[in-house]
């Protein structure tokens, strides 16, 4: 809250208190300030943690700014005030599956389509999870579900055998390597479905979406590349067409050489 308010909102009653902080926080939205946002509605639920269209706010907010942890506890607190609807759970759903719980994603993204099954987006979040289940048929069923529903934003999945998922991660490699980046020359590849859970201390720090993954982070190599590039077909599989994996695996390898050059230039 500004310092020039801040005297005066605390001489307030908790209503005209809670109604002034609301009000500053739809301010920093229009002005896209997320986190002054952010610290209005938490100071306005701290007052009054019943009041429902904060606790949906902060959860749009956070979910905004890939905080999943308050987001997440934002939507259960409001569902265990309001049963909540099809939009909230879905929200739930989102936030539930990059905090890798996968049973409590599942579950919520039924209870979207319990009040309204025309949502592409919680087909395709429970076909995700399916997959995760390794149930890969039940999971097809799904995804098409939401392709009908909305095709553009839900496309088919590719389909690859193993070897034609080497075919194309080596020849993004290899338009790399021609182009003059040479980072992941002779970085040995490792294909796999999908990334595992991490441990607690970094749980949050990767998602389950990840498309590839070095063997350390940047910032704690002592190496100046991995030793190994883990690449998740199970993920590249959501990207669209073949011409859309290859752009967006290349874009994901030069994000990754990128920070590991970055973080060694910082170590010099």
């Amino acid at each position: 809250m500004p310092d020039d308010v801040v005297g005066s909102a605390w001489s307030l009653d908790v209503g005209a208190r809670t109604e002034l902080r609301m009000s500053l926080a739809r301010r920093a939205l229009r002005d896209r300030d997320l986190l002054g946002a952010t610290l209005e509605l938490e100071e306005l639920l701290d007052d009054e943690p019943d009041r429902v269209d904060a606790l949906a706010l902060l959860a749009a907010t956070c979910l905004a700014q890939h905080d999943v942890l308050t987001a997440r506890h934002a939507l259960r607190s409001l569902h265990e005030r309001t049963g909540g609807t099809a939009a909230s759970w879905l929200q739930l759903a989102q936030a539930e599956m990059e905090c890798w719980d996968f049973v409590s994603a599942e579950a919520a993204a039924h209870e979207a389509l319990a009040r309204n099954d025309q949502l592409s987006e919680a087909w395709h979040l429970r076909g995700l999870l399916a997959e995760r289940r390794d149930a890969f048929g039940e999971a097809d069923e799904l995804l098409m579900r939401a392709w009908e529903l909305n095709p553009l934003a839900h496309p088919l999945p590719l389909r690859l055998s193993s070897s034609e998922w080497e075919d194309l991660v080596d020849a993004v490699l290899d338009t790399l390597s021609e182009n003059g980046d040479d980072f992941w020359d002779d970085v040995p590849l490792q294909l796999e479905a999908f990334p595992e859970r991490p441990p607690p201390s970094s749980l949050l720090g990767v998602s389950p979406r990840e498309l590839i993954l070095g063997d350390s982070e940047p910032k704690d190599a002592d190496l100046p590349r991995p030793t190994t590039l883990r690449v998740f077909w199970g993920n590249l599989a959501h990207c669209g067409s073949v011409e859309e994996t290859l752009r967006d695996l290349r874009e994901a390898l030069e994000r990754e050489a990128v920070d590991w050059e970055l973080s060694e230039e910082g170590e010099e």
